[in-house]
Parts: structure tokens; sequence; C-alpha cells
């Protein structure tokens, strides 16, 4: 993250006066909230995308913590361009027109404001981030009906402070509606794919697990109520468009194909191998060679041969990486063996087009996200 001397905010702000804060009534809001609820009269801003995430770090007030990485494997670089004209608005909503201004297709950005900071990433990393608070997860445990709850110890009081999840036998609809609230993320279940399989809204879910995220969490749930079967058979949850979908693998992969693509660019990098230098001694001590007229010291090397090996080389490398794509989540998710996806090389980029059942098998047993 880009960061501004207090004098360069302060001629920043002296050469944009279009660019005004109002602070709201103080309350027991925390301090992060506060400053993302200050109101901003006019913005007229033209620059660099890390230099918007330091504008709203100074208009909030606040700590901004942005998963470089994350962004960057999803193709947003700091160097992006960030053009605004807007009236009116929360330092919240512009943070908002910023991230969409800057998302690339097919994936979403998010920001959630935790730990007296706000957190900005993909909407997949925020569910990693964001942990399960221990007390919404106690609100939703039952037990036996009628009985009263145990006696609270000291012990047993703090260790309902730390993160967790903890429902016994609560249904499964009611856990979502729980995650829901606590991520603030929209939810949309397929409960039609869902019933195929045996799984309905009262299908009981018992889990018990500490200091979790909303992402950890969902595996967890998914895997306990999954049948085993096989790989179109099983419950699955992806992010599209924002949503957390829970479906079945097998309507997932009736979903439209989604295309992708993929910098690796660093995964078919070739070294030559190169060969150790001659030292010729009889070119040394300056007695004649037959067998080597130039009195070259050092072994030549025939440089077209070294240029086709470095071409075989480079095309066997491409072909087995297209190979352990595909061969990561099976051949029947392709067209080559039946499938809707395909994936191709163009230049250092992988293309990959598939359902979401794909992507989501993708993301499982490789690297790509």
């Amino acid at each position: 993250m880009r960061c501004f001397p207090w004098f360069c905010c302060l001629a920043a702000l002296a050469l944009c006066p279009a660019l005004v804060a109002t602070e709201p009534a103080p309350g027991s809001v925390p301090p992060v909230e506060r400053g993302l609820d200050r109101r901003v009269s006019e913005v007229s801003f033209d620059g660099t995308f890390s230099e918007a995430v330091g504008r709203v770090r100074d208009l909030a007030d606040a700590t901004v913590i942005v998963d470089w990485p994350a962004l960057d494997a999803a193709g947003v670089q700091r160097t992006d361009t960030v053009a605004l004209e807007i009236n009116n608005v929360t330092v919240a909503g512009l943070l908002d027109r910023i991230l969409t201004g800057v998302e690339p297709t097919g994936i979403r950005l998010g920001w959630h404001a935790a730990d007296d900071a706000i957190h900005i990433s993909t909407r997949a990393g925020l569910l990693s981030r964001i942990r399960v608070p221990a007390a919404a997860t106690t609100a939703r445990s039952t037990g036996p009906a009628g009985e009263a709850p145990p006696a609270r110890t000291d012990a047993a009081d703090r260790s309902a402070k730390r993160p967790q999840l903890h429902v016994k036998g609560v249904p499964l609809a009611d856990v979502i509606a729980l995650l829901r609230e606590v991520s603030g993320v929209n939810f949309h279940v397929n409960w039609r794919s869902l019933e195929v399989v045996g799984v309905t809204r009262d299908t009981p879910v018992s889990i018990e697990a500490r200091n979790i995220s909303i992402a950890t969490a969902l595996d967890l749930i998914t895997e306990r109520v999954s049948s085993g079967g096989d790989t179109f058979s099983r419950i699955y949850w992806v992010i599209d468009d924002g949503i957390v979908r829970i479906a079945t693998g097998r309507a997932l992969n009736a979903t439209p194909l989604r295309t992708q693509t993929y910098d690796i660019g660093h995964l078919l990098m070739v070294i030559p191998d190169f060969e150790a230098p001659r030292f010729d001694l009889d070119a040394l001590s300056g007695e004649d060679d037959d067998d080597d007229e130039d009195g070259d010291l050092w072994g030549e090397r025939d440089e077209e041969d070294e240029g086709e090996s470095v071409a075989d080389q480079k095309r066997r490398l491409r072909e087995n990486l297209l190979k352990i794509v595909r061969n990561s989540i099976g051949r029947e998710m392709w067209v080559e063996g039946g499938g809707r996806g395909s994936v191709r090389l163009i230049r250092n980029r992988l293309v990959v087009s598939q359902t979401l059942l794909g992507f989501k098998l993708l993301s499982e047993t490789t690297r790509l996200r």
C-alpha cells in the first residue's frame, strides 16, 4: 500500500478543494465504522488504484489492509487507473465504487471492517479471513428441549469469547442463515438439487470447531451433508458474481461456461542447459592441433541445435502443463472426455472455459484461483 507523508496529504487536499468530508456525531459505533459512514460532499479523482485506496484510508482515518497477492492473482494491479466524479457519498460507498471500477470480468472484489481495520480482497479471499464470532454461534446452538443451560465457569466464559462454530443438530437452513448474517454476503441455496441427493432444509448439522473462517465453516458443512457419492452428487459452495451458491456438483456443472485467464509465465520458463567451457591446453601452449584449426580455447557449441533443444523443452512443458490441468479434475470435465470445458495456452496465459463445478474443482486441486 502506498503511504503519503502528512504534508503530501495536506497538499493534495489543498489542490483538490472539491473533496470535503463531514464527521458524523460520535456514538458507540466503532471508529472504523464511523469513518466508513462519513459523508463526502464531492469527489473528483483520477489516479491509480493504490492511490485511491490511500484516499479512502485518509477519509476514513482508519487502517486499510489490502490483500495484494489475492488481487494480483485476480488480475488487479496497484497501477490500475481509477477515475471518479461523484457527489454526496459515504466513504463506504466511495470504496464500493472504486472496487467496482477495477474488478476484472468474473471476479468480484469486496471489503470488510474488522479488528479496527478495513480489509480489501476478492470475495473468496474475504470469506477465508472473516472469522465466525462466538456470540453468533452460541446463540444458534441447541440442546435437548426444556433443558437448562449448564452453569458456566470462568474457563467456559473465556472459551466462548474465541471464534468458534458450535452447533448440534441445527437445521441446515438455520446454519446457512447464521453464516449469511455473520458474513454479510448473499447466499443462494439450490434446494431442489440438494433434495435429489436426500438433503433438505431440515437436515441436521452438528459441528464443533474453533477459530475458523466462513470459508472453512462452509467446507465443513458441505462435507458433512454430502452423501459421499461421486463428483456430481457431492455438495459444493462457490462464489459467483459475489453470491455464495450452494448446490450439487451436477447442478453447478449445468451452469453456463465461464472463461478465466491466468498469467503463468513463471511456470513456462525454460533454463537452457549450458555446456561447461572446455579448456584446451594444447591451444594455450601454442601447439598446433589438427582437430582444432582455429585454436579456440573454449569448446564451441552448435547454436542452432541449442535453439531447437530449448524450443522442444518449451513445447513439452506446455503440453505437460495442459495435461496436468485436464487430469487434475478428471478428463470427463473437458470436451475431449465428453464434458464441456476447454483449456488452451495463448502465449504465457492459460485460458480456461469451465462450468462453476469445473472452476471449483480446479481451485481445490491446483493453485489456479
